[in-house]
């Protein structure tokens, strides 16, 4: 490296839930379902009504839980002098690595959405292949536009 580089330091924007709470998730879920089948087992057939369609409202939910612990990803986004690095991890073991780099980019807007908390804030970029990649989402506004600015200027995209 030259004198007159200097290698700017990586932001790093993260998105984790813990593996416990995700198989927690899945545990309730997967107990619940169970607990609720075998009470409608129990009280025979053909169901009441009432209960049928308890039955469907459990599973209903039930499956969305357990479906969203294995199906949601870990994502991490490292933005270094040259490129994005998008990681991405599920609870079962995959993994995925993409990068963008200059050039790739069309467009980067910040979309936003109400929170518990607050508003959360993720920076959309937009690629020449047609694809969108949203960020991890950042709690601050201003943090948001500065993460953004700063991508533009370290992959040389003008337009942001």
């Amino acid at each position: 490296m030259g004198g007159d580089q200097v290698e700017q330091s990586e932001i790093q924007l993260e998105e984790r839930q813990p593996n416990w709470i995700r198989l927690l998730f899945m545990g309730s879920g997967i107990a619940f379902l169970v607990w609720e089948t075998a009470d409608l087992i129990a009280k025979g057939y053909p169901p009441a009504t009432g209960d049928s369609t308890r039955f469907l409202i459990v599973l209903f939910v039930c499956g969305l839980a357990i479906l969203s612990s294995i199906f949601k990803s870990n994502l991490r986004w490292t933005i270094r002098s040259h490129d994005i690095q998008l990681q991405e991890s599920w609870i079962y073991d995959r993994q995925q690595v993409g990068w963008i780099r200059p050039g790739e980019i069309t467009k980067i807007t910040i979309a936003s959405e109400p929170d518990e908390g607050g508003e959360l804030f993720y920076i959309r970029i937009w690629l020449t292949s047609g694809h969108d990649v949203q960020s991890p989402p950042l709690h601050d506004g201003q943090r948001a536009h500065e993460v953004k600015a700063e991508i533009a200027k370290r992959l040389g995209f003008a337009n942001a």
